[in-house]
């Protein structure tokens, strides 16, 4: 099978986030709620056509990265935005920064 060309491939961005609570929260409470915000607001097909996934790895103090489609930052940003609860606590996130490579999402990350 052929790989995929360069010019046909999905085009990614990494977006920071940070979780402000008093309560620390688990990697898999935060990306459940990430992805419960967005089927709410764009429903299954908004979700199937922005790609987005978290990652495990980059989690830690409450902050974190996901992954996306290019066209779907706005709305990403919208969906954490509306956060209000995660799990049973009362939570809000933000959006610290978008990047086109994980390692510089990484290094903002960081900051």
């Amino acid at each position: 099978m052929k790989p995929i060309l360069p010019s046909l491939r999905e085009r990614k961005r990494y977006m920071a986030y940070e979780i402000i609570s008093n309560e620390s929260h688990a990697f898999e409470n935060a990306a459940r709620a990430i992805n419960e915000s967005y089927r709410q607001l764009f429903g299954e097909q908004g979700m199937a056509e922005a790609n987005i996934s978290a990652m495990k790895a980059d989690f830690h103090d409450n902050k974190g990265i996901i992954r996306m489609n290019h066209k779907a930052t706005d709305r990403a940003k919208m969906a954490i935005a509306m956060i209000k609860n995660i799990g049973k606590s009362k939570a809000t996130a933000r959006s610290t920064t978008v990047s086109g490579t994980l390692k510089k999402a990484k290094s903002k990350l960081k900051r």
